[in-house]
């Protein structure tokens, strides 16, 4: 019972990480359009983005890293999988996006931001594709 509970714990954690990062993009996006015009858009997004990544994105990684560990540690073969060393990789390049959104988030905040909208639309692309290739490594673990 104990590992599908961690299951569950870690599909909803990865889920809610997953929509925080999307979002979280997507507010870059719109800070970079909107955020020089006006003060008040400045601040709002500031806002936005620092309730987004410290209420959803920032423990829903937390937890689903612990459940995620929870389950190899009920479950060590995991670890004997090849398709599980590529998804921890893929995870930790997914954790490295999540910290690279709380430095732009900082910079935003001391107004150093240096990326057009357009970078950051190409750059919210990039959750999205690493999730794919997470699920497909669990779904069909091809080696």
């Amino acid at each position: 019972m104990a590992y599908l509970t961690y299951k569950w714990l870690h599909i909803v954690s990865v889920i809610s990480w997953m929509a925080g990062l999307l979002y979280l993009y997507r507010l870059f996006v719109y800070h970079s359009d909107w955020g020089k015009k006006s003060s008040d858009n400045h601040d709002m997004l500031l806002v936005m983005e620092k309730r987004l990544l410290h209420f959803i994105t920032l423990p829903a990684m937390l937890v689903a890293w612990v459940a995620g560990i929870s389950l190899i540690v009920l479950n060590p073969d995991l670890m004997k999988a090849g398709w599980m060393h590529s998804k921890l990789l893929l995870v930790v390049i997914l954790t490295g996006v999540t910290h690279w959104g709380i430095r732009l988030h900082k910079n935003y905040k001391n107004g150093k931001a240096s990326y057009s909208s357009k970078t950051l639309r190409f750059v919210n692309e990039i959750p999205t594709i690493l999730m794919l290739v997470i699920v497909a490594l669990v779904i069909f673990r091809p080696f």
